[in-house]
């Protein structure tokens, strides 16, 4: 692992990546972790630049529904609504508002192994 990792950080990404060295199998890995261990819908801020042409920008709060797809440029991607519109954006992108402190943990782990692959 990349240095800043705590050694607890470090341990509970492991769990997830377990033995896996494809990161396609990997992605998976952490794309199934969230979906057991996040209650979907819940409300996040996004939190990254968007494109001038997107629907939603950078301070928006959306409704995100489920995880989309995964793609190798830009990991998992989940379904939001923003009013009665759907989007569908990196869960890099977004700041979860309404979760637990065990989940937004979660999804920190995720941030981190993603940013340091």
């Amino acid at each position: 692992m990349e240095r800043g990792f705590n050694e607890a950080q470090e341990e509970r990404i492991l769990k997830v990546i377990g033995s896996f060295t494809n990161e396609k199998d990997i992605l998976d890995a952490w794309a199934l972790r969230i979906e057991q261990s996040i209650a979907f819908p819940f409300q996040a801020e996004i939190a990254d630049w968007q494109e001038m042409a997107s629907i939603v920008q950078e301070g928006d709060v959306v409704k995100v529904h489920s995880i989309d797809g995964i793609f190798d440029m830009y990991g998992i991607i989940v379904n939001t609504r923003y009013g009665r519109k759907k989007v569908a954006i990196p869960l890099l992108d977004l700041e979860p508002i309404n979760i637990s402190g065990e989940q937004r943990m979660l999804l920190d782990d995720y941030n981190v192994w993603f940013s340091n692959r």
